[in-house]
């Protein structure tokens, strides 16, 4: 598996950073992008355990795609279903994982930069299906970068 090399979202202040958020299937880093659409969890550690409890209630994903222009959605922390409770391990797998099906959706039938051609997403190129969710690194002050995997032949 290939790391995909995203410029680190550039942090703005002086300040302690959270852990890094890893996801695990089996003891191994990653889960498929695909599975946590799905909801597919059988492995994944700690997967019912709240996250980001000590964040206000939105984080800002911010992925720096080789190649693409910097993209950004927000996530709900809060579990709807359960008064003032935060989203479980699992939901947040499955949120990030769906921004990062947009960000292919959204720029499939873009050229990205000449220089980072082999990044390029969509039909033909690099799926959703071909990609894991390895960890969320927390870049400033609610804002996480998702930290993803590229299986198969490496561009």
């Amino acid at each position: 598996m290939t790391v995909v090399p995203q410029r680190l979202y550039a942090r703005t202040g002086d300040r302690k950073k959270h852990e890094s958020i890893a996801f695990k299937v089996n003891g191994r880093l990653g889960i498929p992008i695909r599975d946590a659409i799905k909801k597919i969890y059988a492995g994944l550690e700690g997967r019912d355990d709240p996250v980001l409890v000590e964040q206000s209630s939105v984080i800002q994903l911010r992925l720096e795609w080789p190649g693409y222009p910097p993209w950004s959605r927000k996530i709900r922390l809060d579990d709807w279903k359960k008064a003032s409770q935060r989203i479980s391990l699992k939901k947040l797998a499955t949120e990030v994982s769906k921004c990062l099906e947009r960000f292919i959706l959204v720029h499939a039938d873009k050229h990205s930069d000449r220089e980072c051609s082999d990044w390029r997403v969509g039909p033909e190129f690099i799926e959703v299906n071909r990609l894991v969710l390895i960890a969320l690194d927390n870049v400033s002050k609610g804002s996480w970068q998702p930290r993803i995997g590229l299986l198969g032949e490496c561009p």
